[in-house]
């Protein structure tokens, strides 16, 4: 079973410059690079095995740059968040000069623990979306509905929201991609950290 841990360690490899695949049977994921860097035991390895590797959503659809913008709205102080919109919506290497910026004013590692919770959330999304069972080694979900669902087995999601119903929304996407019709919710319970 794959392991929280594993697909927040896969997604935190994306960047512009590589593809990740994540290996749905043992959680390890390969970085295959746009340029010469990649070993022909990568490709060899994904070609091989192709089945069990999915791979995971590039920088666009993560959107880095809406996370960042999620980011600045927590910041209390209206000039760091200036300075942070700025760089944000410059046209050259916004990405790279908000580092240096949130480095200016000491607030590295604010967003790495913000980006941290944020890999969650996108790593929870992405497992839930393919059905994916996995143990949640991290953080046994704060502020998260763990909604229990009968269809012909039984499943249980790990659905992060501030209600219930937003959280039986969620499922509802999440569930749209199967081919059967019907469920049945046994038990929503919120678990607080």
């Amino acid at each position: 079973m794959l392991k929280l841990s594993e697909v927040v360690n896969a997604f935190s490899k994306i960047n512009e410059d590589v593809d990740v695949y994540l290996n749905k049977n043992t959680g390890k994921s390969l970085v295959i690079y746009d340029n010469d860097k990649n070993s022909a035991q990568a490709f060899k390895e994904i070609e091989t095995n192709f089945d069990s590797y999915i791979i995971l959503p590039d920088c666009k659809a993560i959107d880095s740059k809406s996370i960042m913008a999620k980011f600045i709205d927590t910041i209390d102080n209206d000039l760091i968040k200036y300075e942070l919109i700025t760089v944000l919506n410059s046209s050259d290497k916004p990405c790279a000069k908000f580092m240096d910026t949130l480095f200016h004013f000491g607030l590295r590692d604010t967003w790495s623990d913000f980006k941290y919770d944020e890999m969650i959330d996108l790593s929870i999304k992405f497992l839930n979306f393919y059905q994916l069972d996995f143990e949640d080694d991290l953080t046994q979900d704060k502020n998260a509905f763990i909604i229990e669902v009968v269809k012909t087995v039984s499943k249980v999601y790990r659905i992060k929201a501030d209600t219930e119903s937003q959280a039986l929304k969620e499922l509802n996407q999440v569930l749209a991609n199967d081919n059967l019709n019907t469920y049945e919710v046994l038990e929503t319970k919120k678990i607080l950290k």
